[in-house]
């Protein structure tokens, strides 16, 4: 994991500021430095060309050997001062820095604009405000100006044409050796869909032509989805960095033996947890249904059984004779009267009915 230390130098005394950059570069673990210079107190943001803040940090993070330094760009979040949300001053640190290396986050893209053909003339919000400071500073393709993702292929990747700007604007003036993968999946949950979008979108060949868009080859791809970030931050993604004892395979499950027969039978219990095929040698719980188990041990699972689309179930009844959640407590003892099952989809299963006079309503971990 690659740390990017992000510092605010428009709060509080500068020299202090400057002085924990010292320190975290000292540890040795900061791979970049990131600001966001929209974001400042009372709403006002500064420069990354402002002689009184913007250069001291670039000077000093060069200093302790930081090379790499990050901004964000575009997307304006609340109370952003968007006079300096632009990318003009850290295409014109770059110019001037040409040691360094300056990675504009979501590449300037903004949601009040759709991504189109490249226009100079109206290049106010998006990102052709990153181009058009690329050829005002005569910076060319794949030197030290970078362009992330993170966002911008989320919010496009729904928009075929939108895309191919986006994409092949950045591929084309930024570089394709400049281009790195972001999806900003902390705020939005899983990136496997951001992936498998774009493992599988194409810049048609008339865009191509008409544009100058590159083709999205699985070599340019390779490069946005890895080694170019790579190798800015110095990583060899051929090498080996640790390795496993090759264990045993699992044994399969018999054909149409049903995985909730196995899961109920206590010898494939490890403390109190029902486990599967495989998993007995791994330390801690691996599924959710585990993890909710570890968290109240001595209460053992058989739920698989009664989340499993077995013909019992189908033909509407159940009786249940296991600890179960139940009306938000965790019942310890066997219940031994009936749970109607009025909800039953493949692994996740709702409680409907009445049992020892609780109200089921909770869904059965899964």
């Amino acid at each position: 994991m690659l740390v990017h230390n992000v510092i605010a130098p428009n709060f509080g005394p500068l020299g202090a500021r400057l002085d924990d950059m010292d320190a975290r570069a000292a540890t040795g673990r900061v791979a970049a430095f990131k600001v966001y210079t929209a974001w400042g107190p009372g709403g006002q943001g500064y420069s990354l060309e402002d002689p009184a803040i913007g250069i001291p940090v670039i000077e000093r993070a060069r200093a302790a050997g930081v090379r790499v330094m990050c901004a964000h760009k575009g997307l304006p979040l609340l109370e952003f001062d968007r006079a300096h949300n632009g990318p003009e001053d850290l295409v014109a640190v770059a110019a001037r820095y040409p040691d360094m290396s300056f990675v504009t986050y979501h590449g300037a893209y903004d949601r009040n604009r759709t991504e189109g053909p490249y226009d100079p003339a109206s290049a106010t919000v998006g990102i052709d405000t990153l181009l058009r400071a690329l050829d005002d500073h005569r910076i060319p393709p794949n030197a030290n100006v970078y362009a992330e993702l993170g966002t911008t292929w989320r919010e496009v990747m729904s928009r075929p044409d939108e895309a191919a700007h986006a994409l092949g604007k950045l591929l084309s003036r930024v570089g394709e050796d400049r281009v790195l993968w972001g999806t900003d999946a902390i705020w939005y949950g899983s990136p496997q869909p951001q992936i498998m979008a774009f493992r599988a979108f194409q810049i048609s060949a008339e865009y191509q032509q008409r544009f100058g868009y590159p083709a999205l080859t699985p070599e340019v791809k390779a490069k946005v989805l890895g080694l170019n970030a790579a190798k800015l931050f110095g990583v060899d993604p051929t090498a080996t960095r640790s390795t496993a004892t090759p264990s045993p395979p699992a044994t399969p499950l018999a054909a149409g033996k049903d995985e909730a027969a196995w899961i109920g039978d206590p010898r494939h219990h490890l403390d109190g947890r029902a486990t599967r095929p495989g998993l007995a040698a791994l330390a801690g719980p691996v599924t959710r249904r585990e993890v909710l188990v570890s968290r109240h041990p001595g209460t053992t699972w058989y739920g698989l059984a009664l989340v499993t689309a077995l013909p019992a179930l189908r033909s509407g009844g159940w009786r249940c004779s296991n600890g179960v959640v139940v009306g938000g407590r965790w019942c310890r003892e066997p219940l031994t009267t009936n749970l109607v099952w009025t909800v039953v989809t493949d692994r996740k299963t709702s409680l409907a009915g009445r049992s020892g006079g609780w109200r089921c309503s909770n869904a059965w971990p899964s």
